[in-house]
């Protein structure tokens, strides 16, 4: 068996590939933090457009009153008392 198939070759680290591609980098960073800020942006949008109608629902759209328990409440639960 060869011994070059065991030969460990040292790594070398070059600064200058990262600072070449410094732009590269920098704005697909950018990109993230501005794709995050959307997509957060968002949620917060959707999130209070979801609650306030759960919130402050009107009775005619009773399923989306949440001080109202969709199953009707205790009144259908059977005591045993005629």
């Amino acid at each position: 068996m060869s011994n070059a198939l065991f030969r460990v070759h040292e790594m070398m680290f070059d600064p200058n590939v990262i600072l070449r591609h410094m732009p590269e980098i920098i704005s697909g960073t950018a990109v993230k933090l501005a794709l995050w800020i959307a997509w957060m942006l968002l949620g917060v949008i959707l999130g209070f457009i979801i609650a306030t109608p759960r919130r402050y629902g009107s009775p005619l759209h009773g399923s989306f009153n949440a001080a109202k328990p969709l199953c009707g409440g205790p009144q259908h639960v059977r005591t045993g008392v005629a």
